[in-house]
This record gives C-alpha cells, structure tokens and sequence, in this order.
C-alpha cells in the first residue's frame, strides 16, 4: 500500500523514497525499520518463525513505533478539542493508510495509542503544560505526565546527561526507564510465545519491540550527541546548543552537557492536527482526502460497471471457497455504503462511527488474508490480485468518505485553531545568548529533515543502536537463562554522553567508531563544509544544510516547519500500484521544493 505520511519529528514515520537521490543518506523512521528487515533476512526470522516471517512481520514491529508519533494526538491541545474515540476513528484511518491494515493485531486501541509522553520521544519537558492549572497536564487526561519539576531539567553530574533522560535514581520519569521497562515486556511476550503462547503473544512482542526501538531511534535524532562526538574528536568549533558556560566536568575533561530540546508550550508541536506537528497534521488529513478523491476517480473511470458489481466478480473469480465467502460479506459493506451515501448516517457517535469504521475496514482486511492465502496456494494470480486490489482500494474508500468527512472537517478547524501557537523567539534563542542556558528547543536541536548535515550521521548510529537491541531481545526471546534486567542495561548503555565513554560497551564503541568513520571518510572540501556548517553562526542562521540543501528550511526558526520541506513522502510497497494516491505534496512554492514535485503536481497550501 502506498501511503502518503508529514514531515518528521526527529525521525519521523515512513520512508525517505527510493527513487531519492537522498535514499541511504537521509533518515525517518520507516527507514531504520528497513534495517530491521535485511536483519531478519540475516537471521532466518525471529521466534522460530523462519520463513515465515515476511513484510508483514516487519509491519507488526513498526506498527508499535508508527503508534508513538500518533500517540500525540492524545495530548493537551487535542483532547481539549476533540472526543477520544473521534481521535482514535481519526488515527484508525490514518493507520488504514499507513499499513494497510486497521484490525487485529493493526488494530489502534485506546491502550495502544496511549498519549503523549516526552518520554518516548526524549522530549526535554520544559515548559510541558505551563498553560494548565498547576501546570498539571493529568486533568485533561490521567495519563498524560504530572507536573514538571527543575530537579528534573538538572544535569546529573554521574553522566553528563540531563536527568529527564536516564537517572533513574529520582521520583522522576526517565526515557530510560520507559525503555527498560518495555524491553522487559517485550521479552516476556516473545518467551511466551516461543512456549506456546501463540500468534497473539509473538504480535504484541513485535509491537513492544516497535515501541521501544522507536525511543531507541530517537536519541540520536533529538539530542546533542552527534555533535559532542565531533567535539570529542577533536573538531572545536561545533556548536552544541547549550550556552558558552554550561560545562559539565567528565573523565575526559570538561565538556557541554548532553540534552535535548523542549518545545516552551504544551499547544505547540504535540498539539492534534498542529501546523508543526509530527505527523498528525493538516497533511494528514489532507492525504487522506486525496486517497479518497483518488479512489472516487478510479470509481468513476470504471466504464458502465460500479466498483462494487466489479468487485464482487472479482472476488468471485478467486479459487477456492474464500472468494465466495468474501463475495457473500459485501452484503453489509453495500448496507453501510448506500446509508452513508444517502446521509442516513451522519448523526452517528463517535461509538457508533468507531463500530461502522471497523464493520468496513474488518471486510478490508479479511479480503487482503484472503488473497494472501490464495497466492501462497496457487502462484500466477498477479493480475487478478492487482485489478481485485484496485477495486478493493476504490470500494473502501469511497465508503469511508462520507463517514470520514465530518471528523476532517472538525480536525481542520482544530488545526486552524493550533496553528497561531508558535515558540516564544527569546525561548528559540536563549542557548545562543544566554551562556548559562541549557534548554534548547526541539526545532533547533533535532536532525529532523534530511536537508541537515547530521540527518545522516544521526540515523546511521541509530541503525547501529536498532541492530544491536534487536540482536539482544531475540538472544534473550531464545536463551531463558538470560536476565532480562541485564540484557536492557547493556541495551540502554547506548544513551550515553560521548565525553562518559566506557571502553567496554560494545554498543558505545560501535556508535563512537561510526562518527569518527563518517567525519574522516568525508573529502577535505566536505569536511570544512560540514564544519562550518555546524558552527554557533551557521547553526542560529540556519545554515547547518548538507551541500545542494543551502536554501532548504529556511524559516525554521519560530514556527519550527522547514520553508521547503517535503510534507508527504512516499513508503512503498511493490504489490500496489500507486496510480489512486498521489505520491507527494510540498507546502511551498520555492523552486527547490518544485523541483521535487511529480509532472503536473501543484504544491499544498504555502506556509505562514
């Protein structure tokens, strides 16, 4: 299914295309997920599933990481405006879009979802819901997190790291701890499963997996360790984002603390449908139209014959039983279409628009396992997988517009809404004027759009990380005898200050070993672009750009959305034809965003 995803938050969800010239140099988090795949070509499978494990399986995994970027929708801002169950018919959607399947184990649950916590994302928490009664963000929802305490913005001396990020000696929060805490269960689900525990206790053990590698991606996309690796290597005139005199002392002498970056308000990034949000955002909604508008054309385009008659002789010319039985379940399907179309259906709840999405999108996925299964069995159905696939495509979508219309409309006025909030520009400047400031802002500190110089460096580590904890958590699903408190301390060593380097940490020297290799192995030229790219002048003024990127994201600054970012970018999978969804939108008429755009393409609405 080809799916059309916004722009990122640090790595972001989908795929940097692979008719990019940027593909292998240019990172989100779908991206790092393909790592996990050629892993698991390596290894033969995971939980004794051999092969066995296809795309699919890699899909059960990025599903859990794929929810930590939707989960944001369950913040401040959008649980003020909107019902729950309308967020999670929204995102159940959008999943629909993104992994081409929305039940059983794709299924987008209240507890999967869950809210937004900075801690999953490494989030400095500074300034997280200022604008709430005590600053206490738990009386819009139980879950989100309690109110924010300075001993947690403190540096904790032991580590050089801010402790938000990994003391787990305090009453705080810690990503490290939520990490540690989601191996454990992680590889208590695949233990099950390999004793008997069935199919459903290896899904959750993929999701968990997702989950948690998604934090593990984000260290290096959201914090300064790329660039105190280039200061420990000897390069000076990096800029850290931290003030001039905010030091920390360290085994190797003294050094500017590692952090990430905070947002100064709890409406702004993580808001529902934000205009510099991660990946709930006008885009989004906008991509789902398009998807809808596509199929209504490829309706429309069928001659005499109406996508559900060519539907239903299309199932009905699949071998065996399955396509009967399918062809005998779009009676319902048809009932809900027809109400929909005619406007019976438009007063419905939330509830019962969540039951309805679920009636449509179960019938979706039961025809996909079916023709799954058919193809296993008898191979050369290609093209009759293709025009059932296309029809099936048009079919779904078009019933799903007319109940899906009310919620976009309400997800676009909330977007209107959202969109005025920016980042006070004193907060966004405060580490290049304040020498004793060490909280910068996310949309300054993070490697989030491949036109940066450290977009590449930052996933490469970050693959390296995945590897390393995935090859842990199979070995201890495998090995019993393994404690699984150990195998994510050694794990969770890769959130570490370069300057606090432990020469035996595999996992540190893997990370150290590939900075040193990335900055060396550049051209002299190169080299001396990068570094002054990366200088405190460069850096306020935007100009940390890899080579042929100069102009890219300018404006960055206070709304934190890149001028020429491309908004939608495409994951691919090869067994759907892309022809019903348009394959990218560019929220700016710069000639270089142009230049990106497919033949006859007209750029989305330009930015403020």
């Amino acid at each position: 299914l080809f799916c059309l995803l916004p722009s990122a938050h640090a790595f972001g969800a989908g795929n940097i295309p692979s008719w990019g010239h940027l593909e292998g140099k240019a990172f989100r988090h779908g991206d790092i997920e393909d790592a996990l795949a050629e892993l698991i070509k390596k290894s033969g499978g995971f939980l004794n599933r051999g092969a066995k494990w296809g795309s699919l399986d890699v899909k059960r995994v990025y599903f859990g990481n794929w929810l930590r970027d939707y989960s944001q929708a369950m913040d401040i801002a959008g649980l003020s405006k909107l019902s729950k169950q309308t967020i999670l018919n929204l995102v159940m959607a959008l999943g629909f879009l993104a992994h081409g399947y929305a039940t059983a184990e794709f299924e987008v649950t209240d507890e999967r979802l869950g809210v937004y916590l900075p801690t999953e994302h490494i989030d400095n928490p500074k300034g997280y819901a200022a604008d709430q009664p005590g600053g206490d963000a738990r009386r819009v929802d139980p879950r989100l997190r309690p109110p924010v305490q300075d001993v947690e913005l403190e540096i904790d001396p032991r580590t050089g790291m801010k402790n938000y990020i990994a003391n787990e000696n305090g009453h705080w929060d810690t990503s490290s701890r939520l990490v540690r805490e989601r191996i454990l269960q992680c590889i208590d689900f695949g233990r099950r499963a390999r004793n008997g525990g069935g199919e459903s206790a290896a899904y959750e053990s993929y999701r968990l997996l997702g989950t948690l590698l998604h934090t593990l991606e984000d260290f290096t996309a959201h914090s300064n360790w790329c660039e105190l690796s280039l200061l420990r290597l000897g390069y000076r005139n990096i800029f850290c984002h931290v003030g001039d005199a905010v030091r920390v002392h360290s085994p190797s002498g003294s050094c500017p603390p590692l952090v990430t970056g905070s947002f100064g308000g709890s409406d702004f990034i993580h808001s529902l449908l934000g205009e510099a949000t991660d990946h709930i955002s006008e885009a989004s909604v906008s991509d789902l139209q398009k998807a809808m508008d596509g199929a209504r054309s490829t309706d429309r385009g069928m001659a005499d014959s109406t996508t559900t008659t060519v539907l239903r002789s299309l199932l009905g010319d699949l071998p065996g039983s399955s396509g009967t039985e399918l062809s005998r379940d779009m009676g319902s399907i048809e009932d809900i279409r027809s109400r929909a179309a005619s406007g019976q259906m438009d007063n419905m709840s939330p509830q019962e628009l969540h039951a309805t999405l679920w009636k449509v999108l179960s019938f979706r996925d039961n025809v996909c396992k079916g023709i799954e299964s058919t193809i296993e069995k008898i191979p050369g159905l290609s093209s009759l997988v293709e025009k059932i696939t296309n029809s099936l495509n048009a079919f779904v979508m078009t019933t799903l517009e007319p109940l899906l219309k009310p919620i976009m409309g309400q997800a676009t006025k909330v977007l209107g809404e959202g969109s005025a909030a920016v980042i006070n520009s004193a907060d966004q400047y405060e580490v290049f004027n304040n020498p004793h400031a060490s909280d910068p802002t996310h949309s300054f500190l993070s490697k989030d759009h491949f036109a940066l110089i450290l977009n590449e460096p930052a996933g490469q580590v970050a693959i390296i990380i995945l590897k390393y904890a995935v090859n842990m958590i199979v070995k201890a699903w495998e090995e019993s005898s393994m404690d699984p408190n150990a195998v994510a301390s050694q794990i969770l060593q890769a959130f570490h200050h370069p300057y606090f380097v432990d020469g035996s940490s595999e996992v540190q020297n893997l990370m150290g070993a590939y900075m040193k290799s990335w900055i060396e192995g550049q051209s002299p030229s190169d080299k001396q672009f990068i570094l002054n790219g990366l200088s405190k002048d460069s850096v306020k003024n935007h100009k940390n750009k890899r080579k042929g990127h100069e102009s890219d994201q300018e404006g960055h600054g206070a709304h934190g959305r890149a001028c020429c970012s491309v908004v939608c970018l495409l994951s691919t999978n090869a067994d759907t034809p892309s022809s019903w969804i348009p394959q990218t939108t560019i929220r700016c008429s710069c000639p270089t965003a142009l230049a990106l755009l497919p033949n006859n393409t007209s750029p989305g609405p330009a930015l403020p």
